[in-house]
């Protein structure tokens, strides 16, 4: 993994739009407006500086891509209403952006990811290493399950550190566990280094939090540590907040999910959902193709329903199976959208003369995913039979 470093804000394709549209009557606008517009698409309060941040992120990302000029841009709130009127113009490239989306809203979004992809180093390594491939992070989310069973609670957990003490030997066990292979010693080494020097730098706060609050940001700080760490070997090595931007940003391209409910991998599973061809020295983009979308996966919808059903059913030794990861395991094996899947399942969900559908509602919720509707109902598990 090179040691170059790349910044890529949580924001939204949409957001980027929504703000370069500002620009569609008057060539341009200001830091506030484009703070003021944020605050009515949020339906949030206008006074003061809310949104200041979001508001930076966007104008820094659209001056990086080319599409706007000026600045320059606040570092923190202080600085906010001093530079808030500062100019920002459209670009020449900026206009063409603004007709894309206008004239072909798809290919706006392609064009948009190509640009992305040229200016921003990571998501050309996260591209380069999804082709062809899945990607599992193991992220940590129970101090329990995913470091040792020792930390029945937050309190055992938070005791240790205040101690400077933590299960490392089970940790490493249980992460070589769930990514499927061993752990190498000069990963193992790393993770132990950097998990020495989290436990100098939090042991105080060990001791006077409140103990389930400091549970959570241990877990986060400890994710920054190990899914770089164990993603390094595919060049995935940076740090996991711009993973987690990267999920998100690619499922609003349509060009890869990340799901936590796939019952076989144990952890974050992400999978491409449509071919990224890139140029002979992989700087660009050439095309996308999409070749799951609605229209070809509906042809065949109920007969792969029914082999992710089996699929699944061999996992789990059940008949009714959890609705959202029936989802998952049919969108990995055919390669689409979670909004694919939910659109078909509520016209299908009657089944046809050769399978019948069997539902029941939803009595616990999927812990990181959107709940699957049928027939205006949020549906719990389902069993799919052949007809004789």
């Amino acid at each position: 993994m090179p040691a170059d470093t790349d910044s890529i804000m949580r924001i939204t394709a949409r957001d980027l739009f929504m703000i370069l549209l500002l620009f569609k009557k008057n060539k341009e606008t200001t830091l506030e407006n484009i703070r003021l517009r944020l605050c009515v698409d949020r339906k949030k309060k206008r006074r003061g500086t809310y949104l200041w941040s979001t508001a930076k992120d966007i104008g820094g990302e659209l001056r990086k891509l080319g599409l706007i000029d000026g600045g320059p841009f606040p570092r923190d709130r202080r600085q906010y209403p001093e530079m808030s009127g500062n100019i920002l113009m459209i670009t020449k490239e900026g206009r063409e952006f603004i007709e894309f989306f206008e004239t072909d809203r798809g290919h706006a979004y392609d064009s948009l990811l190509k640009k992305m992809y040229e200016v921003h180093l990571y998501l050309r390594y996260f591209v380069r290493a999804l082709k062809g491939v899945h990607i599992l992070a193991p992220v940590l989310t129970s101090v329990k399950d995913h470091i040792s069973m020792h930390y029945r609670s937050a309190a055992i957990l938070a005791e240790d550190v205040a101690n400077g003490k933590l299960e490392t030997d089970d940790l490493i066990d249980i992460v070589s566990q769930r990514i499927g292979r061993n752990i190498t010693p000069e990963e193992k080494n790393l993770i132990l280094q950097e998990i020495d020097m989290l436990l100098v730098n939090t042991s105080q706060s060990a001791a006077v939090e409140e103990r389930s609050e400091f549970g959570k940001k241990f877990l986060l700080k400890l994710n920054e540590i190990i899914i770089p760490e164990v993603l390094r070997s595919v060049g995935l090595g940076f740090d996991y907040r711009t993973h987690r931007t990267l999920w998100l940003l690619g499922q609003e391209f349509f060009v890869w999910w990340a799901t936590t409910s796939h019952p076989a991998f144990d952890g974050t599973l992400v999978f491409s959902t449509a071919d990224i061809h890139l140029s002979a020295d992989e700087e660009s983009i050439d095309r996308i193709e999409f070749n799951t979308g609605l229209q070809k996966t509906e042809e065949v919808f109920l007969s792969k329903l029914f082999n992710a059903y089996e699929t699944l059913q061999k996992i789990k030794g059940i008949s009714y199976v959890p609705a959202w990861e029936l989802r998952s395991v049919f969108c990995y094996e055919n390669r689409c959208q979670p909004s694919i899947f939910n659109r078909l399942f509520g016209k299908n969900y009657t089944g046809s003369d050769e399978l019948k559908i069997h539902l029941e509602i939803q009595r616990t919720k999927p812990l990181n995913e959107e709940p699957l509707v049928a027939g205006k109902r949020k549906i719990g598990t389902v069993r799919v039979t052949r007809i004789a």
